[in-house]
């Protein structure tokens, strides 16, 4: 029970967010409860999604309580869970190499969100050389043709 985090690569063709599993989806890294990293996740989640409605997309909504609806997917994202947690849970993001560079970034100034949830666990410093060693492998992914993209399950 906790939270586990993957990183999956695919020649499919995948929107920013929202989509389901590609059938030719393979896993590229995986990490065990690193809330911190979650919530850098949740947080370009949401960035995908407002980018999206601002684009016009008529397929996508979103309302005030925290339902998010993408290409006609359901999704609740935002609602409020007691002690700071979020409910950003089996939701594929697709990483790009702008957000891999941010994410380096973020990872290299200890950036990463506070991230608290039920089960989450708590980053630590030792976390900053694997999301480095992930950054490195979806980067080269990426530079071979693959779209590479974020799922958790807590």
């Amino acid at each position: 029970m906790g939270l586990d985090m993957y990183a999956f690569k695919t020649r499919e063709n995948i929107t920013n967010c929202g989509f389901d599993h590609p059938s030719d989806c393979e896993e590229i890294y995986y990490w065990r409860k690193h809330p911190n990293l979650h919530g850098w996740m949740y947080e370009l989640f949401l960035k995908k999604i407002s980018n999206s409605m601002l684009e016009g997309n008529e397929n996508n909504d979103i309302s005030g309580d925290g339902i998010v609806c993408i290409n006609g997917n359901l999704s609740i994202v935002t609602a409020n869970i007691p002690n700071g947690g979020y409910r950003f849970n089996s939701e594929t993001l697709k990483l790009t190499l702008d957000d891999l560079d941010q994410l380096e970034k973020d990872v290299m100034e200890n950036a990463l969100p506070e991230t608290t949830g039920f089960f989450f666990g708590v980053s630590s410093p030792e976390d900053k050389d694997d999301d480095l060693k992930f950054i490195r492998i979806a980067r080269e992914c990426i530079e071979e043709g693959y779209n590479v993209f974020y799922d958790s399950w807590w």
